[in-house]
């Protein structure tokens, strides 16, 4: 019980610390009709899984018409990050439209060198057989959209992704061999992405729905070690329910199939959904999860926010228990670092059964 009120006064501390050096943190440079802008902001977070954790967040984006109705930017989104406990990890994403909207570029490339914990396969996996592991590797995605009607994009992708398993815990699962990837593995996927945007903003929706779904097979004859297909399901809505006050939910399934490494399981724990669960606390090839945000001005250029989420991973369709649904919650604080288009630093605390998270990161969760 002492660790855990110490992590709770560590965070406390930190996340004031954070919110003073995000407040004294300007834009690099803008154009004077608020075109172009890049920001870059001090990361700065404690938990118990990475100690501390400093870091760079860079934002630039792109507002052809920051007058006009339609709100597709180009972005570039780009993080550096070192914890105290050595781990590693540099990355970025972008998103471009091009051609009169018609078509839409979005890739991601990341490399890492990121200690993490691994607690078994499956809903039922104990908190107490989490084993300690070395991930070390580099991975890319890339999608080429075009709009097949208004807001409706569809086109193929390709992922991949190199990993090496190093540092692993004496006498665990991943040191036993049974788990598939436990030694490293190389994935290579072609797929399908069919994307329909009806929100209002890409960096901070109001009103509007995502509707995204994406396909991949990933098989030997195109590089990969392995042979699997997922499938991702992503729906989301905004609703301005009174002035600048926003209720928004989202539903994730997530589906795997074949001989999935470990690693591209679907995770139930991370900043996005289930914010209150370790990263990649439960694993298995079928993730649901529900969550919903009610976000509200403050004062000036902060926002807060609470919400909460609901979850389950299972090994298929019919292994799913509501029995045992995973439930986190928390609150947050938001701070706008750009007004057009509007770009939040976002601090969350958030809360499971088991403990408690704390999130400092660009952008919102959804």
């Amino acid at each position: 019980m002492a660790m855990y009120n110490m992590s709770n006064r560590k965070s406390s501390l930190v996340a004031i610390t954070a919110l003073i050096l995000i407040f004294l943190s300007p834009n690099i440079g803008a154009d004077q009709d608020k075109t172009w802008g890049i920001t870059a902001l001090p990361a700065l977070s404690y938990s118990l899984g990475t100690g501390l954790l400093g870091g760079l967040l860079i934002n630039y984006y792109h507002f052809p018409d920051p007058k006009g109705e339609s709100q597709k930017l180009d972005t570039i989104n780009g993080k550096i990050i070192y914890t105290q406990k050595n781990q590693f990890k540099a990355a970025a994403t972008s998103e471009w439209f091009f051609g009169d909207d018609d078509y839409n570029l979005s890739a991601l490339v990341s490399f890492y060198n990121y200690p993490g914990t691994f607690y078994g396969i499956g809903p039922a996996a104990s908190e107490d057989s989490g084993e300690e592991y070395t991930p070390i590797g580099f991975d890319l995605s890339c999608a080429l959209k075009k709009a097949i009607l208004p807001n409706l994009y569809l086109g193929p992708v390709y992922d991949f992704s190199y990993v090496e398993i190093q540092d692993i815990e004496s006498g665990g699962l991943l040191e036993a061999g049974d788990i598939n990837g436990a030694g490293g593995t190389r994935i290579s996927g072609i797929g399908a992405q069919l994307t329909w945007d009806k929100r209002d903003s890409r960096s901070f929706s109001s009103k509007g729905l995502l509707i995204d779904l994406k396909t991949t097979i990933y098989r030997r004859e195109i590089g990969s070690e392995e042979d699997f297909f997922q499938a991702n399901f992503d729906y989301r809505q905004f609703l301005r329910i009174y002035k600048e006050q926003v209720l928004a939910w989202q539903y994730i399934m997530k589906i795997s199939g074949g001989n999935v490494p470990f690693r591209n399981l679907p995770p139930l724990g991370n900043n996005s959904i289930m914010r209150g669960y370790a990263d990649n606390r439960y694993l298995d090839k079928i993730f649901s999860g529900f969550q919903a945000e009610y976000r509200f001005p403050v004062i000036w250029r902060f926002c807060g926010a609470i919400f909460g989420s609901v979850g389950q991973v299972a090994p298929d369709l019919a292994g799913f228990s509501l029995t045992d649904l995973k439930l986190s919650g928390g609150s947050g604080l938001r701070f706008a670092v750009t007004q057009e288009p509007k770009t939040n630093i976002r601090i969350d605390y958030a809360f499971s059964r088991e403990g408690s998270q704390l999130y400092i990161t660009l952008g919102e969760a959804f």
